[in-house]
């Protein structure tokens, strides 16, 4: 007690003091505040306080002050140079963050402004690239495209490899997001070949790589990359690379069924956000640690990350992220046996828009549906599986398009540079000659041969880059024979997926007639036997079109075809057809040798004969005549004409394409695409003539044995 009071009065006298110091100064530390908070957004400011201004912006971002974000949203892009690469990288972080959070409407007018003060077309390309990529994550699709245009438009402009890495990357992104993987894949391959981009944009498109080694299946060669990532990424200290070569290290592992490195992984990754701050994607992290767990059978450890992945996921906008955490909880409650609670979640997944698809939750909620014993919902949403897929299969066919169309340009390109490496040779050599002229006149012998050596080294040092361009040359050929082998096995792959639900339909509506023929009348049962004949046709037709995709594949050498022989094994093989609808095959002369394949000669002239038959449209008797003539040693012209009353004459300049046919009851329209691309195979041509209301002559040309040194390809 007696302390207390020895000290209480020396203690007021301090507290006082302070009192007082602070009444004092209050005026300065207020305008200290206003300088630091208020004048930012003088539109006067300096350019050197551009850091500040971002700074300030993205702490109200960060705090989610609404009234604040709009009040110093403008500031930073009046004040910052957009031209200088710190107050870039400050500014294109403030776009992705006023778009992801969805605080501040962005005028378009704002960005187009900013674009019009760029002076280099490499930073043009890359200020576009970024803002078309903050779009496309935020899902605004229409202003992803909007700037998406406008960055290929400054493409060609740009001559610095790291915007055009950029530009790469994010177009593979953009396929690899619609689940065009070959599209996708190319677009990283372009982006790695340029050579002479930054180490940070190189090490990017690496993990962007690895990623597509990991949806390939190649899982070995993608976490090699990633951990080779991942070192880098702790050396330069880059924590967002860190962060993505983690995710993609998960992906990986969880791919090859190692989900003790998975679980590993996520631990290392979510360490690394929580002890840098870092809530961005964080949501993934706890979605992919869930995984591992469901995977090992740690249900309740699975349900608590997923939980926290749905949790962050809200609060930071990351609707990709709440996604795939609803979707991982449906298949969470599905495991353990509550398919409500499971289809509810696999709905709430479907109900978020992202720029990545998820065809395969309708393929999980059909099989939901399957188990509780609901065919037609199951049916429906399988059928919203086939449609989000065949949309993606409309996607590949339009980006493996886009993707040949970079290797023909950089083929192309390297073609062009090797023109003007021989054209700088032959000056050179030109301007050698004149040299060695004045020389000779001018200097001693030794003067001239050291000139000479000098140029010859210069000489080779320029056959060396011809040797080195044929190299790149050689490369992207074999890039172009790779696509090529893809897409054959491809369409085998696809015909034989696409016959098997094809053929269990059949077998069904065959077995529901059998069983039910009693029951039904006679229209519903005509309407089984319509579904089991479209069924045939559209077997049918996926074989025509797997046989089209491989006439001319692993063909042997051509050799000498007699067409008699050939003529007469046709007609066995449509004996049937022949005696069904009483035709008549006659040969108004003997048919020539000439050379093929007996495969394709039988195919070329069963499609013709058989169309001419099929597509009869007269009350008589069906006549077909086969003839030829000789147009000189080397080529002859058959002709194969009927009496089928002709074809209209509109078909005409689209007969012989894909899919057209006079009647698509009775053809699907491959035939005749098949015989054009047989007769054009050999080097010849295919067309036809038609008298209206008689019939029709297609005529096609084939090389004779003359012509025996042909070499076919």
């Amino acid at each position: 007690m007696c302390s207390y009071k020895r000290y209480q009065r020396p203690v007021n006298y301090v507290l006082l003091v302070c009192l007082l110091i602070v009444i004092s100064f209050k005026d300065s530390i207020a305008q200290s505040v206003g300088v630091l908070y208020g004048n930012v957004a003088d539109v006067d400011r300096p350019y050197d306080k551009c850091t500040e201004a971002l700074s300030i912006l993205n702490h109200y971002i960060k705090l989610n002050e609404t009234d604040s974000i709009v009040h110093y949203a403008l500031t930073p892009f009046r004040i910052c140079d957009i031209n200088d690469e710190d107050d870039r990288s400050g500014v294109l972080f403030l776009f992705d963050n006023l778009i992801r959070y969805e605080k501040y409407e962005l005028d378009t007018d704002l960005i187009d402004s900013i674009a019009l003060e760029i002076t280099d077309p490499g930073i043009l390309l890359e200020y576009y690239t970024e803002i078309s990529e903050c779009y496309l994550v935020s899902n605004d699709k229409e202003k992803s495209e909007l700037y998406w245009a406008k960055a290929q438009e400054a493409l060609p402009y740009a001559t610095d490899d790291d915007s055009r890495v950029l530009y790469y990357n994010l177009f593979g992104f953009r396929n690899f997001s619609k689940g065009n993987t070959f599209s996708a894949f190319q677009s990283f391959k372009l982006a790695a070949s340029f050579d002479k981009a930054g180490v940070k944009n190189q090490i990017v498109t690496m993990n962007e790589l690895g990623n597509m080694y990991t949806s390939i299946g190649e899982n070995e060669k993608a976490i090699e990359i990633f951990k080779t990532v991942v070192g880098s990424a702790i050396r330069s200290n880059d924590l967002d690379l860190l962060r993505f070569a983690y995710f993609g290290l998960m992906n990986a592992y969880g791919n090859e069924k190692d989900y003790e490195k998975l679980i590993e992984t996520a631990y290392r990754c979510m360490d690394h956000q929580l002890d840098e701050n870092i809530e961005y994607l964080l949501g993934y992290t706890y979605c992919m640690l869930g995984d591992g767990y469901l995977a090992t059978s740690e249900l309740d450890s699975a349900k608590h990350y997923y939980l926290k992945g749905i949790e962050i996921s809200k609060i930071n906008n990351e609707f990709k992220e709440l996604k795939d955490n609803y979707y991982s909880l449906g298949k969470y409650y599905r495991t353990i046996g509550d398919n409500a609670t499971a289809r509810s979640y696999f709905n709430k997944a479907i109900g978020i828009k992202t720029y990545f698809s998820y065809p395969h939750i309708y393929r999980d909620l059909s099989d939901l549906w399957k188990d509780e014993g609901d065919y037609t919902a199951a049916y429906n949403s399988l059928h919203q599986y086939v449609e989000s897929t065949n949309n993606q299969e409309k996607a590949n066919l339009t980006d493996v398009k886009l993707a040949a169309k970079i290797i023909e340009d950089s083929y192309i390109y390297r073609q062009e540079a090797e023109a003007k490496i021989i054209d700088t040779q032959r000056d050179q050599e030109r301007l050698l000659l004149i040299i060695v002229a004045g020389i000779i006149a001018l200097v001693l012998v030794s003067s001239f041969l050291y000139l000479m050596n000098k140029n010859g080294k210069r000489l080779k040092e320029l056959n060396d880059k011809i040797l080195l361009r044929n190299k790149d040359l050689d490369r992207a050929m074999n890039k172009q024979k790779d696509t090529i082998r893809y897409l054959e096995n491809f369409a085998s792959v696809a015909a034989h997926d696409l016959k098997a639900p094809i053929r269990t339909a059949s077998s069904f509506a065959g077995l529901l007639a059998k069983t039910t023929s009693q029951k039904l009348s006679e229209k519903e049962l005509s309407f089984l036997n319509y579904i089991d004949s479209s069924v045939s046709k559209l077997s049918q037709m996926i074989d025509d079109l797997l046989s089209l995709s491989k006439l001319d594949v692993d063909l042997p050498a051509a050799e000498a075809i007699d067409l008699n022989e050939l003529l007469d094994r046709v007609q066995k093989q449509l004996s049937k057809l022949i005696s069904d609808t009483n035709c008549e095959i006659r040969r108004e002369s003997d048919l020539p040798i000439v050379m093929g394949h007996s495969t394709l000669l039988i195919q070329l002239f069963q499609n013709i004969i058989k169309n001419s038959i099929t597509h009869n449209k007269t009350a008589d008797q069906a006549i077909i005549r086969v003839d030829y003539k000789r147009i000189d040693d080397n080529w002859v012209v058959l002709r194969i004409a009927d009496n089928a009353g002709g074809i209209p004459k509109a078909l005409l300049p689209s007969l012989f394409d894909l899919f057209e046919s006079s009647d698509k009851n009775s053809g699907n329209g491959i035939g005749l695409a098949t015989c054009k691309k047989i007769v054009q195979h050999y080097g010849g041509d295919v067309w036809v003539d038609v008298e209206e209301d008689i019939g029709s002559t297609f005529s096609f040309t084939l090389p004779t044995e003359a012509k025996l040194d042909l070499t076919f390809d």
